[in-house]
């Protein structure tokens, strides 16, 4: 073997004396997947074949042979030096002698002369295995192969067991985790916050936590789990600092991406309709969403062109022409264009957009799948792009689904003395909402339905109390029978979270002919649609065609608001490049 071709004889003995020597009979599997790495091998004399597991199309896992061991060569040695449990299995084909080293003799004397070459040989090969990992994590890309290498020596190897908590919402970030094998599932709270609702899984590859490597004060944004036996390399902040001084570029590039990510949430804040994107989408979008420059008089959007990108202005001016008449010059951050396109089947853009600063504009962007599925189930997205529509017909669904509709509506009714109907509304679209997060909580099947039972007896009795008892403090007038039905459910126990269905709708019928038409009336809504900044001149034509896209998803989605799944599940589709936590 090359690593004792060097030395004396002395040191030889001294390295034979460690090693201990196994017989193995044909057919033996004597290394098992998943069993602790207790020995690194050396082949002396005939035939050993490793295997490893690989997952076909269907989701199953065939044993394929992965190589056949050559006298002389040394295997096992990653999972020794990372300590993790064997990847491979290995079988002798025919009859053979293997030689161990066990992992007490190698910590006694590995930093002997004698054992210095096997030594740093192992040492290597680990390092090896998470450099080949490194290589697809981004702000790792740029390295050359020995500042890759430098970079790999920095990591240790963690190995989750099932059901093990990686990293836990809330808690103080100091390290990057880049996932090498096996898989994540990544939950986060409920917005009841009893418990945990699944968000996504994440598989080899993905990375999580780089904002910790830079970021003393970071808290974790969610809980990652392992869903399966995982295998993860861990870079602590404190090792990362020692790497930056010889790779300053690498911190540069670091803190510019995360810089990035941090300024894409900022000008999301001054979209209202993001007011209602669940959290965690506001995080992915930063991770699917790029900064892109443009020189004075680049055109974006083209009229009648094909268009697949959604852009927020993020700095700089643009112009906006219709039929090439200039209608409108953007100036204000947090601006987006570019959602017509995304929405209509033809794909096509119904204006021109010029960037007309001199010093150039700044957009973000993100592709025309990743707003789909960050976007499309998100009623109060498609709320504002209605309203902006259709203006002064838009309708009291629209306004319940928008953020800040929403809130200048409640706030009309309570200078009716009407709130009770949009409270009582709003109320049991948020019980309905717990259903769907239960749905997709990380609960086992026996404590979803306790949980179920609680938040049906906490919640559904909140509501009942406040406005449907006949002592209720803020009552809602609803139909005699129906409010003896719920008395009757409440008294017998016969709880579930459709129970107040009929009288949402029965409320929001009588708000739709009572209160909203007098809203439609007012200042207050007018300078609401002013504030959305409606579409300039679309042709009554366009606005037919778009609705006729829109209609379908919107009323979907507006339905599905009520439990509020397709928020959550939406997200599932990302194809993740990168994550936050």
């Amino acid at each position: 073997n090359e690593c004792f071709g060097n030395l004396s004889k002395r040191f030889v003995n001294f390295c034979v004396n460690a090693l201990e020597v196994e017989h193995i009979k044909a057919g033996t599997v004597f290394v098992h997947r998943g069993d602790e790495s207790k020995y690194v091998f050396i082949l002396a004399s005939g035939d050993v074949r490793l295997y490893m597991n690989a997952r076909n199309g269907n989701g199953n896992e065939n044993r394929n042979e992965l190589k056949q061991v050559q006298v002389g060569e040394i295997f096992g040695e990653s999972d020794f030096i990372l300590d993790l449990p064997a990847r491979t299995e290995m079988k002798v084909q025919s009859p053979s002698c293997v030689l161990k080293l066990g992992r007490e003799t190698y910590l006694k004397y590995h930093r002997e002369t004698w054992l210095r070459p096997f030594s740093d040989y192992i040492v290597d090969s680990g390092i090896c295995v998470i450099a080949r990992c490194l290589e697809g994590v981004n702000f790792f890309s740029t390295l050359d192969e020995e500042q890759l290498l430098t970079a790999a020596s920095l990591f240790r190897a963690i190995h989750a067991r099932k059901d093990d908590v990686i990293i836990k919402e809330g808690d103080k970030g100091d390290s990057l985790l880049v996932l090498s094998n096996g898989e994540v599932v990544v939950t986060t709270k409920a917005v009841e916050g009893s418990f945990a609702v699944e968000i996504t899984r994440m598989s080899p590859g993905c990375v999580f936590g780089e904002l910790s490597l830079v970021k003393e004060d970071h808290h974790r944004l969610a809980t990652v789990i392992a869903s399966r036996d995982s295998v993860l390399f861990e870079l602590r902040r404190d090792r990362f600092a020692e790497f930056l001084e010889t790779a300053e570029h690498i911190h540069t590039k670091l803190e510019r991406a995360i810089n990035t990510q941090s300024a894409i949430v900022n000008v999301a804040k001054n979209i209202p309709f993001f007011e209602s994107v669940a959290a965690h989408k506001l995080h992915l979008l930063r991770t699917v969403s790029y900064v892109k420059r443009y020189a004075n008089g680049t055109t974006l959007l083209r009229q009648g062109g094909q268009n697949d990108t959604f852009y927020i202005l993020q700095e700089g001016e643009l112009q906006l022409f219709i039929d090439d008449v200039l209608v409108e010059t953007i100036m204000k951050k947090g601006t987006y264009f570019g959602e017509m396109s995304l929405l209509s089947n033809e794909g096509t853009a119904s204006a021109t957009i010029k960037v007309s600063s001199s010093e150039g504009a700044a957009c973000f962007e993100c592709s025309r799948k990743d707003f789909k599925a960050l976007f499309l189930t998100e009623p109060g997205v498609l709320a504002e792009i209605e309203m902006r529509l259709l203006g002064n017909k838009s309708e009291l669904r629209h306004i319940l689904s928008h953020p800040k509709s929403k809130e200048v509506f409640v706030k009309h009714c309570e200078k009716e003395y009407a709130s009770e109907n949009v409270e009582f509304w709003l109320s049991v679209k948020k019980f309905r909402s717990l259903e769907s997060q239960l749905n997709q909580a990380f609960l086992s099947k026996e404590a979803k339905a306790a949980t179920r039972k609680k938040l049906l007896e906490k919640y559904g009795k909140l509501i009942y109390e406040k406005f449907v008892a006949n002592n209720s403090n803020q009552m809602i007038n609803i139909d005699s029978q129906e409010r003896s039905e719920l008395i009757k459910a409440f008294e017998s126990g016969k709880l579930d979270f459709s129970m107040f269905n009929r009288a949402q709708q029965e409320i929001y019928a009588l708000m739709q002919t009572d209160n909203y038409s007098r809203f439609k009336e007012s200042i207050t809504f007018h300078k609401l649609l002013s504030s959305l900044n409606l579409y300039k001149r679309m042709s009554k034509r366009k606005v037919n065609i778009m609705q006729e896209h829109i209609l379908p998803i919107s009323r979907q989605a507006m339905s599905s608001s009520l439990n509020e799944s397709n928020s959550l599940s939406g997200a599932k589709i990302l194809e993740h490049r990168a994550s936050v936590f």
